[in-house]
Parts: C-alpha cells; structure tokens; sequence
C-alpha cells in the first residue's frame, strides 16, 4: 500500500506529465519564440522568462505550483463545454504568429466567440484563481491587451490558425469557418473586445471589455525586441545567468517562481535551523486563512436563512442562541479624485493648489516592521 507522500509524488508526477504534454500539443516548442504570457510576465521580470526558456532541465515544480497550472486547464475545458451546451461557436487557441523584428511571437487565445453581432469578436482570456479576487492582475492585462492588439493589427494577413489546423489564414477567413460569421476584410468597422475570466472554485469575475489599445501592443513589441536580444545573447554565453534584468522589488509571483533559489533580490545571509520554526508560521497562517474562509462561508449561509425566514432583522431564536442581520453603514474612507472634483467645483481653486491641498490632507502612520516569507523553490 502506497504511504501519503508516495501519493502525493504520485501526483505530482502526473500533472507534470500531462502539464508537459499539452504545452506541447497546443503550444509547440516554446523555446523558439516569445508568448504574450511571457512578454506580460517580462514586463515585471525578464529573468523568470528567460530562465524559463533556457534552462532546459529545471528541477519539478511543487505539488502547489503544478495544482495551479492544472486548475486553469481544467476551468477552461469545463467553460468550453458550457458554451457548446448552449449551442455558442467559438476558436479555442486560436494562434496569432508574426515576426516584429528579429523576435517571433506567438499569441495563443484561449477562447474567441462571436459577439452580439456579427460584425463583432470577443475574446476570452481565463484564468484561475484560488480566491476571488477584486481587480484584474496587471500581467493579465497586458496579455490580453496583446492579443486584442495583435488582432486588429494582422487581422486581414494570413498568420492565424486554430488548435488542430495547420494552414494559417486571415482573422475573417478563419472565423468565417469557425463563427460562421462574415467579417469585413478590415477591422475597422468591427468591434473586438476582450475580458480577463478569473474563475476560482466558489467565483467568476469577468474583466472589462477591453479593447485593442495601441501604446499598450507597442510597449509589449518592445520588450519583444529587448527579451529576444536578451535571451540570444544568453544562449550564445556573451552575458552570464549572474546579468540578467530582474525585478526589483518583491512581488507575490516571486512564491512561485522556479528560479527563485538564486535570484540576486534575494541575496543576504544564512542561519540554520529555522527552517521548523518557519513552516510552523506558514502553517498557523495557512489555519487562519483557513479559518476566515470557513467562517465567511457559515456567516453567508446563515444570512442567507435569515433573508428565507423574512424576519425584518428580528432576532431568530435557536436553542441557546439567537442571531439576527442587520444593515450596516459602509466604512468611511478618503476618495482623493472626489475631493479635487468637489475643491474644484466649489471652492475654485487652481489645480496646483487642490494637488497640494489634497496631498497635505494625508497623515503617514507610524513605521512598522513586516516579516517577509517566501518559499525557496
């Protein structure tokens, strides 16, 4: 009988293998060319990407980092299915390739369905998450700004293709076989949006509409050039790993970074024999989130008979407690643009001086320390 860590192994082992197989099914070899994904993670870290496609023979991924690569395969195929039931057309990984410069780059769109007309495309980036979440990630965003750019700009030249097709065509001949939609040979009088779906077990949060913005898709072909450069001049071993552009200050990606065991931000000095005392924080503070979790979910259930019973925020009675729900007043904070909107309007004032009104109005609270913890990968 197989003990709980060979099972574990076990698993890991597995999503590794299947992870691996349909990145290179869907994907190809991605060392050959730049992905929007990583051109967006590029913007914050050149190194993670560059590593990524140099260093062949990295160690696994943890058990953690695999769950959640998995976990957005998996949403994805259950959404696709959803559309289906209901009878929606639309690409999954619809393939954008282009040259600009020396640099390939491939888009990869996870879904692309027709809009509420037929003159118009939408598409759907997805992404999971494992809570949800109240604003859209900025690496999320500028993918997706990405792939909208790089529709409407090669939208009429023939270097799209779909999961499971070899010919590339243009944007209107594809969708014309996929959305059964016909679409002008200009995507000018077309409207192309896009959302970031951030799906997390109990939630779906939809992002936008965005739509293709120009600065943005410049600012990306840029770090196109510059990361390709990067990574030739790498592999040829004219700079070394130790030269690589990196982000500087942390960020939460950093916990799941595979190249996080040497990165220089983290440089510093060593003692042994903490590391109990660090899992043991990281667990208590796992249990808390845990906890907080678990009593959102049982204050919402019992909200939610409250409302069934319609009681008009009477106490409910139940054995040796009572519980009642009552409306509260939402916490009172600062809005900085509606405090220069009313200066300006009443008060008249000039714009330098509502900046400076409005920056003095702030109080800096004290300094206080922060225990910085992150897994060594």
């Amino acid at each position: 009988m197989p003990s709980e860590n060979e099972m574990l192994a076990l698993l890991a082992e597995g999503l590794e293998a299947a992870s691996r197989n349909q990145a290179a099914l869907e994907l190809g070899d991605r060392s050959s060319y730049l992905g929007l994904s990583d051109l967006a993670g590029a913007m914050s870290c050149p190194r993670t990407v560059i590593l990524n496609k140099v260093l062949e023979n990295r160690k696994s991924q943890s058990l953690r980092n695999l769950l959640q690569l998995s976990r957005g395969h998996w949403l994805e195929s259950g959404i696709e299915r959803s559309l289906e039931n209901l009878g929606v057309s639309f690409i999954r990984q619809m393939e954008i390739a282009v040259q600009h410069e020396d640099a390939p780059i491939k888009a990869h769109l996870d879904l692309v369905i027709p809009g509420t007309d037929s003159n118009s495309v939408t598409v759907l980036e997805i992404k999971s998450a494992a809570k949800s979440r109240d604003c859209v990630y900025e690496s999320h965003e500028a993918q997706l700004y990405g792939q909208l750019g790089l529709l409407a700009e090669y939208w009429s030249e023939p270097v799209f293709t779909a999961c499971g097709t070899d010919d590339a065509v243009s944007f209107p001949e594809l969708a014309s076989k996929h959305l059964h939609i016909n679409l002008p040979d200009s995507p000018d009088t077309s409207t192309v949006s896009g959302f970031v779906l951030t799906v997390s077990p109990n939630d779906a949060r939809a992002f936008g509409p965005y739509f293709p913005n120009r600065m943005m898709l410049d600012m990306l072909l840029t770090k196109a050039s510059s990361t390709w450069s990067i990574l030739q001049e790498i592999k040829a071993g004219i700079p070394g790993v130790e030269d690589i552009p990196y982000q500087k200050e942390f960020s939460p990606l950093c916990d799941y970074c595979g190249f996080n065991h040497d990165c220089p931000k983290f440089k510093g000095d060593s003692c042994d024999g903490l590391a109990p005392d660090l899992e043991e924080l990281i667990d208590l503070k796992a249990r808390r989130n845990s906890l907080d979790d678990q009593i959102k979910d049982r204050e919402d259930t019992l909200k939610s008979l409250a409302s069934r019973l319609s009681c008009n925020g009477r106490w409910i009675s139940a054995d040796s407690y009572r519980f009642k729900v009552t409306e509260q007043k939402g916490r009172s904070s600062l809005d900085r643009h509606l405090l220069q909107e009313n200066l300006s309007r009443k008060a008249h004032l000039e714009d330098d001086l509502i900046s400076e009104v409005v920056s003095s109005s702030f109080k800096q609270g004290k300094p206080f320390q922060r225990l910085c913890l992150s897994p060594v990968n």
